[in-house]
């Protein structure tokens, strides 16, 4: 098994823990989730990113996926075919310059409602003032 499908695992197992904590079974749930944490680190600061967790605190879990990468690709090249597009057909300059950042925050709504709306992600953080 590779890191990052090891990774994938370990985000799993973290991702069932913390689902729990809106249950009747919080406060057990809790300290589970402190367990899982707690040993995280150790094996971390040990050095055993291979083996964060035992396997069988993932056993019948499919591993996270990260595709945060893919959707800031599609998010920018979306906002550059839509501006381009509305240079090509003709429209006013301004509405190229409207156009691709409604989309972006289309884009991002989206994504954001896909994952119930509990994650921003990185490509939020593009357009946070600093």
């Amino acid at each position: 098994m590779g890191l990052q499908e090891h990774a994938g695992l370990v985000a799993a197992a973290l991702r069932k823990e913390a689902l729990r904590l809106d249950s009747p079974e919080c406060d057990e749930a809790m300290k589970c989730l402190a367990e899982m944490l707690i040993t995280i680190a150790e094996r971390y600061s040990d050095g055993h990113l291979g083996a964060l967790l035992p396997a069988n605190a993932w056993e019948g879990l499919t591993p996270v996926r990260h595709r945060e990468g893919w959707q800031l690709i599609l998010m920018v090249g979306g906002i550059v075919a839509v501006t381009a597009g509305a240079a090509v057909a003709g429209l006013p300059d301004g509405a190229g310059a409207v156009a691709g950042p409604a989309l972006a925050g289309l884009v991002m709504w989206w994504v954001n409602k896909r994952r119930g709306g509990r994650e921003t992600g990185d490509a939020f953080d593009l357009f946070r003032p600093r």
